[in-house]
Order: C-alpha cells, then sequence, then structure tokens
C-alpha cells in the first residue's frame, strides 16, 4: 500500500510593509502580550516571531560589520523591531505613570514600588535571608515571620534551616508567655 502524501494548507503568506509595521507597532502599544497583537493585525505568533527573530539577527549583523549595508527587505525587518520597541516603550510608559500617579495620589504601595526598583540599594527588601534585618537576634526581632524560599531564590540550605530554628524558638517562647498568661488567669 503506498502511503498517502500530507496535504499541507497554506494560506496567504503575511506581507511585512510599511503598512503592517505600523499597525503592529500600534496593537503592541494597546495589548498586553505579542499574542494578542498579532492576532489584531491578522498574523499568526509564529509569524510574528519569526519577523522579530529575523529582524535581531539582522541588527546584530549590523553591529558587527560596518560594511554590511542592509537591501530593503532587511530594512523592513529593522523597522519591524524599531516598531516593536517603541510600542513596548509606549506600553511601560502608561504603567509607569500610573504608578507614579497613584504614589502621588498616596498609595503607598506605588511609592514602595517606585523606591524598591529606582532606589534599589536603599529600598531592597530587608526580609531576605542575608540582609541587615538577620542579624538582629530573634527575641528582639520578634517578627515570627518564615521565609520559605522559591524555586528562583539564591537562599543556602543552612541560612534557611537556622531561620526556620529561630522561627521555632520563638513560636515556643509565645506560646509559653501564652501559657503563663493563661495559668495566672486561673489562679485570680
Amino acid at each position: 500500500m503506498a502511503a498517502k502524501k500530507k496535504e499541507v494548507k497554506k494560506g496567504r503568506r503575511p506581507v511585512l510593509d510599511a503598512a503592517m509595521i505600523k499597525k503592529i507597532g500600534t496593537a503592541i502599544s494597546r495589548t498586553t502580550s505579542f499574542k494578542s497583537a498579532a492576532a489584531a493585525v491578522g498574523i499568526s505568533i509564529a509569524c510574528f516571531h519569526s519577523w522579530k527573530q529575523q529582524a535581531e539577527e539582522i541588527r546584530a549583523r549590523l553591529e558587527e560589520d560596518e560594511s554590511f549595508e542592509p537591501d530593503d527587505r532587511e530594512c523592513l525587518f529593522l523597522d519591524f523591531l524599531d516598531a516593536v520597541e517603541q510600542g513596548l516603550s509606549t506600553v511601560r510608559d502608561i504603567a509607569v505613570s500610573s504608578v507614579i500617579a497613584a504614589a502621588r495620589r498616596g498609595d503607598w504601595r506605588a511609592g514602595e514600588s517606585i523606591l524598591r526598583r529606582r532606589f534599589h540599594d536603599e529600598f531592597a527588601d530587608g526580609d531576605r535571608l542575608g540582609s541587615e534585618s538577620d542579624a538582629v537576634p530573634v527575641a528582639e526581632s520578634q517578627t515570627g515571620v518564615l521565609i520559605i524560599p522559591g524555586p528562583l531564590a539564591d537562599f543556602k540550605e543552612e541560612d534557611v534551616i537556622d531561620q526556620q530554628s529561630r522561627t521555632a524558638a520563638l513560636a515556643a517562647a509565645r506560646l509559653a508567655e501564652f501559657e503563663a498568661e493563661e495559668t495566672n488567669g486561673d489562679d485570680e
């Protein structure tokens, strides 16, 4: 029996031109994902990523080889990449403006977010292992907070065990205080 030839449906190949580039830039500036932007202009996400990859390769070649002069098609890919980056910049500017506006209205979380990102060295999260807050003895800190490392954390096992031991000691001390108060309450 002869093998059947697999039919491959081919649609109209998307055309990268100045009009498409403008649509893509606008779509990216109005949505939160490349997939949504691609769908908005009528191309597949695979096509979008293919164009982006080609554009990045052309840009890298342009940066490496001073004598390289892109042809018209390669210039379209470079324009595409510029439109993608401009669209992302627009979205970022809108998001940053909204966080700054929220901070100005008194939303402390927005203010904290700005401080942690812009002034990381001064306002980094002090609850991480190895920070100055860990130098304070458990009895003095009285936080009772246990930090459980996530999959991307760079905690050492001994640091986690040490922190868990301190947290357990704090919990035991608080339990003893509670039991002492209960016992004193029964005497009255």
